[in-house]
């Protein structure tokens, strides 16, 4: 089965991040990688032509927008507070998860790296260092991680995930 999917495990059998799935095939390879659940972080109009989730399959579905390069807005606090809190816990209930984004290199990768920091109670620069390993297409946007990093040093930020 071919597929063109770039994506790689952050913590493996658990988490993974990477780029929209474009066909059938795309899904079915995670499927038998055993992901269950899937964060997906592009607006509607940017897959609307894709094939989604396979909803015969059961697994657990999100979709949070968020802004990539492209944008004409920047990403709000608001906003990445309650995407990753929606992202803990649909981590938190799934088996395996794969996030993403268009290109798995910004959105996907900014989502990685705030669950990475919270779960595995890491920095924003150990979980950064972690993910450009685990996953070398990531760009994550600077102003984008230092709002993440202002988020992970809010006080919810720890004590909610502990």
């Amino acid at each position: 089965m071919s597929s063109d999917l770039t994506w790689n495990w952050l913590l493996p059998g658990e988490l993974a991040i990477g780029s929209h799935p474009m066909s059938a095939a795309d899904w079915q390879l995670l499927r038998q990688a055993g992901v269950n659940a899937v964060f997906n972080c592009c607006f509607p109009n940017e897959d609307r032509h894709l094939p989604s989730v396979p909803t015969a399959w059961g697994w657990r579905s999100l979709r949070c927008p968020l802004p990539d390069h492209r944008a004409q807005v920047p990403l709000q606090e608001d906003t990445l507070k309650r995407s990753l809190e929606a992202l803990c816990d649909l981590y938190a209930d799934s088996g395996c998860l794969y996030v993403h984004c268009w290109a798995g290199q910004e959105r996907s990768v900014l989502m990685g790296i705030g669950l990475l920091a919270l779960q595995q109670r890491l920095t924003i620069f150990e979980a950064l260092d972690h993910t450009k390993r685990q996953h070398p297409p990531a760009r994550p946007l600077f102003g984008q991680l230092a709002l993440l990093e202002q988020v992970l040093n809010a006080p919810y930020a720890r004590e909610e995930t502990g």
